[in-house]
């Protein structure tokens, strides 16, 4: 197959990845990444699509398998720039590349290059091609690539990089390196214990380098992890060593290291790392990816690497794993500083150069006093070594800079609280542990066994130390000096989130004394911000709420938290969105009660919750245009947020929700807070609730705040949160609760001469009279209603009241009344343009038309309320009208017309869990099956049906029993 012109290179030997010059192309979703790495280990070779499926699926393939893989190809063949590069060939698909444009085929060449110079004899070339051989690594092969082919290649491929690892050692073993290998050996032996050709070789670089004893025991280990792992002897070759080295066999001596000339004085290689931490857990990936970028640098471009984050989030810990773990690959040494970063007097970036001159062999005379002069001296010692530095805890990019290597072979590793902008280097963003790490390391501290025999409390642990590896440390080691204590005991301890941090303290280390380090660091202003935006009890802080809090302008307010992000004492997940660590929040919350007075504080969660009510009113006015109660809402300060179209308004109330509900709660705990606003904006997100994903939440809260108000003596506010309840309880189906408050409010507001929400607790009323059928006390309630709303020039409310009377008025068999009440409440709806009015007063008349007779006028007016209302994406609406619409269907004899309607309706109850409407559902399902002589499901349908009913406490319930029981017939 001919191979295509143009530049698209393809990486394997880590994430998989396609590059066109320095640009990196999207290849986008783990499966494409799959399929194209099918291809490119096999380039310009044909591979079927049976062979993709297979190896992207296995044995069992989704049922759209053959679509799904040419979706794939498409997308993949988008990214690339047209079908050049990605082609068909029959039934099959080629990749029409070179070995070489795939960095294995790199990898393949250098080691096979390696293998005839070693023939050759030529071992310093040999030992160059496979280092840079090894050098195309940057990972885990085929890293996150999902499917039976990924799994097979990943081991077929790390197993071909371990024999490569070793032929190198050999390599280097033959030239008298033996001393330059040991280190790397060590922590290859670790990583991989059963593997006995490493502990061979790390027997023999001791032996060569005169340390018989340790050579020894590295056989004994090997022996003991082998007989209590696999049950099994070592092999005849590491056997045959073992005998060799006690005989202090003469051929096991090998060469000696080329020596260097004889005048200069030997200056030991500076070896300054601290130890590895014993118990390090977790962060593989990490680990493994940033061993990757300091490996590939070793002989190129110096590879800077910087790692931020809160403080305890495990920098430290972290990065001396890491250089331990490549310091095999720079021979020439290992140079550490604790920069001092967070303390008052950071080290001096001066003092620090002499001090690594001296380390590298400069005698004191002969460092420089000149700061400058001294970067470029220890520039000028680095050139043509390789040494590994870190830079640990530093300040900022300023104190760094002086300390960077000038030319390739060294690499810098570097741990700040704050991001180092500036630096060309690979920035990591450190994060707390993932689950399983934390629970490890908690283990390893406490004691597998202890942990294990209380697994929940761990958890309650780990997580009231919001996964920082800091507190879990604390954590686990007040336990380990506590063995009476159970770990259920210290959980409960952390539950009061007031003395958490007091008990996350042992001995010098305390998280609370980590957090004060970089706080201290922040001016007034940063400082006053960090405070007192851990005052509301939110999730996270969209940036216009955290305008709102401080009352900034948001370029004002997004310069502050982008700076308090740099220093680590802020996360922003994307752009435009903050949070806290759990225990930085806590820690911030405790300096603003020490700081800022109670009323300030109340004024930051006063200002948040008048933006939320502010920004909800206009997603109402966007999501229920006509609908006249955001007029009724007291007046806000802010503006609110404006959104372009229904979907993004949406995602905001769903995404707000659970911190909106949280607002309101501190709101009524405050005996200042703003009732009337949590009133309004509970009000507000009820009457919205079938637009958004459904909480029991709102409830909650409406009746949180009525208590408030009710306490307060603030009847305005407790008449319109009870109103929200009420609305609440209706669209859980909860009547005689929903009528309750709805009478308590109706009281309130008569005592108080509320027109609005008099006519607001009489039209509530009036239809929750309708729903249990009592349609004369709800004409009686509507009659009421309908003259207040019109002195109040509410339209849309004249056209809902009307329309709901026009129920009531077939349920007293008026049917004429009842038409001509539906035509008003439609004529009135359209007029003011109120598109939710409009199809509620279109489903009445369907309703009217139905009972009627007038099934195909029916049918056509709820065809059209339902395509309004999905319009709207009023779930719970479109389903009542499509079981009244069942319900014509089956007047007329279309069963099976009616059946599918039903089931539509079915769909959507459950989708929002709604009980009232899986029941309506089941009964239309019932009645329709029966049409279509099918008793048996019929039965079943009914049978379910009755359940939901009886638990909702609904009218429809003696008829559906009536119906299972035979006294009454079928429809």
């Amino acid at each position: 197959m001919e191979q295509p012109a143009g530049a698209v290179r393809f990486t394997v030997l880590g994430p998989v990845q396609a590059w066109r010059g320095e640009a990196e192309l999207p290849l986008g979703t783990p499966q494409q990444r799959a399929v194209l790495a099918m291809l490119a280990l096999r380039p310009a070779q044909a591979v079927s699509v049976d062979q993709l499926v297979a190896g992207l699926w296995g044995e069992d393939p989704p049922p759209r398998a053959l679509g799904t893989l040419r979706t794939y190809v498409s997308r993949l063949r988008t990214v690339f720039g047209g079908e050049d590069l990605l082609v068909s060939v029959g039934s099959c698909y080629a990749l029409r590349c070179g070995a070489e444009d795939v960095d294995v085929g790199v990898f393949e060449r250098l080691v096979a290059e390696a293998g005839q110079a070693k023939a050759d004899g030529d071992l310093g070339e040999a030992g160059r091609l496979l280092t840079a051989a090894l050098r195309q690594w940057r990972g885990e092969p085929l890293a996150g690539v999902p499917g039976p082919y990924g799994v097979a290649q990943r081991t077929r491929l790390a197993e071909r990089r371990l024999t490569t690892l070793e032929t190198r050692v050999e390599v280097e073993l033959a030239r008298g390196e033996h001393a330059g290998v040991v280190a790397e050996l060590t922590a290859l032996t670790s990583e991989h214990p059963l593997r006995e050709r490493l502990r061979e070789l790390l027997m023999l670089a001791l032996y060569r380098g005169g340390r018989q004893a340790e050579a020894l025991g590295v056989f004994t280990d090997t022996r003991r992890t082998l007989t209590k792992e696999l049950g099994i002897e070592p092999g005849e070759r590491l056997c045959a060593l073992h005998q060799g080295i006690l005989a202090a066999d003469p051929d096991l001596a090998g060469p000696a290291p080329a020596a260097g000339p004889s005048a200069e004085p030997v200056v030991p290689k500076p070896a300054q790392l601290p130890a590895d931490v014993a118990d390090f857990t977790g962060r593989a990936t990490r680990v493994g990816e940033l061993a990757a970028v300091l490996r590939a640098g070793a002989d190129g471009a110096v590879p800077i690497t910087a790692i931020s984050g809160i403080g305890g989030i495990g920098k430290t810990a972290l990065t001396v794993h890491i250089a331990h773990s490549v310091r095999g690959d720079y021979p020439d040494g290992q140079l550490y500083v604790d920069l001092e970063g967070t303390s008052s007097r950071p080290r001096d970036p001066a003092a620090v150069l002499a001090g690594f001159l001296r380390a590298l062999g400069v005698a004191d005379s002969a460092v420089p006093e000149e700061a400058s002069e001294r970067a470029a001296l220890f520039r000028s010692c680095l050139a043509g070594r390789r040494v590994l530095l870190v830079l640990d805890n530093a300040r900022d990019a300023e104190q760094v800079g002086p300390l960077l290597p000038g030319a390739g072979g060294s690499a810098v590793l570097i741990t700040s609280r704050t991001t180092m902008a500036g630096l060309p280097a690979v920035f990591v963003p450190l994060e707390a542990l993932e689950r399983a790490e934390a629970a490890a390391l908690f283990g390893a501290i406490v004691g597998q066994r202890r942990a294990g025999e209380e697994p929940d409390a761990v958890l309650d642990v780990l997580t009231a130390c919001g996964f920082l590896p800091l507190a879990v440390r604390i954590a686990a080691s007040r336990l380990a000096c506590r063995p009476d204590w159970t770990i259920a005991s210290f959980a409960r301890r952390l539950r009061d989130e007031y003395r958490r941090l007091d008990q996350l303290r042992v001995g010098d280390l305390a998280v609370e004394a980590t957090f004060e380090l970089s706080y201290r660091q922040l001016g007034a202003e940063h400082a006053e911000a960090f405070r007192l935006l851990s005052v509301p009890d939110t999730a996270f802080l969209p940036l216009a709420t955290a305008a709102a809090a401080l009352d900034l302008a948001e370029q004002r307010a997004e310069d502050i938290l982008e700076s308090l992000v740099d220093t680590g004492l802020l996360d922003s997940p994307r752009p435009g969105q903050y949070h806290y660590h759990d225990l930085l929040r806590l820690y911030a919350r405790r300096k603003a009660e020490d700081v800022d007075p109670a009323g300030e504080r109340g004024a930051v969660v006063g200002r948040v919750l008048d933006f939320t009510l502010a920004t909800t009113r206009n997603v109402f006015r966007l999501l229920e245009p006509g609908d006249s109660q955001p007029g009724y809402v007291v007046p806000t300060y802010a503006a609110g947020l404006s959104f372009a179209g229904h979907d993004e308004a949406r995602d905001w109330l769903d995404v707000m929700r659970d911190s909106t509900m949280r607002i309101v709660g501190q709101t009524t705990e405050d005996p200042a807070g703003e009732l009337r606003q949590a009133a309004d904006l509970m009000l507000l997100l009820a009457l919205l609730m079938d637009r958004v994903s459904p909480s029991g939440d709102v409830g909650l809260a409406a009746r949180a705040v009525a208590a408030a108000a009710r306490r307060r003596g603030d009847r305005g506010s407790e008449i319109r949160s009870r109103h929200a309840l009420a609305v609440f309880l209706h669209h859980a189906w909860r009547m005689p609760e929903a009528e309750a408050e709805l009478t308590t409010g109706l009281e309130l507001s008569t005592a108080s001469g509320d027109t609005q929400c008099v006519a607001q607790s009489l039209l509530g009323l009036g239809i929750c009279a309708v729903e249990r059928r009592g349609y004369a006390d709800a004409l009686a309630l509507l009659d009421k209603a309908r003259p207040l709303y019109r002195s109040l020039g509410d339209n849309a409310a004249v056209a809902f009241t009307v329309a709901t009377s026009a129920c009531a008025h077939l349920g007293v068999g008026d049917g004429d009344r009842a038409l001509a009440a539906a035509a008003e409440a439609l004529a009135v709806s359209r007029d003011i343009g109120d598109s939710i009015a409009t199809p509620n007063a279109l489903h009445q008349i369907g309703i009217v038309l139905g009972e009627l007779g007038r099934t195909e006028e029916a049918g056509a007016h709820l065809r059209e309320a339902i395509a309004m209302y999905k319009r709207a994406r009023l779930r719970t609406q479109t389903a009542r009208v499509l079981l009244c619409l069942a319900e014509v269907h089956r007047k007329a004899g279309e069963f099976g017309q009616a059946l599918d309607v039903a089931e539509e309706a079915l769909a959507i109850g459950r989708q929002s869990h709604h009980a009232y409407v899986i029941a309506g559902a089941l009964a239309a399902l019932g009645s329709a099956l029966d049409g279509l002589n099918q008793p048996g499901r019929a039965l079943t349908c009914r049978q379910q049906a009755l359940g939901l009913f009886e638990s909702c406490g609904a009218p429809e319930t003696e008829h559906v029993r009536g119906l299972l029981s035979g006294a009454v017939p079928s429809p």
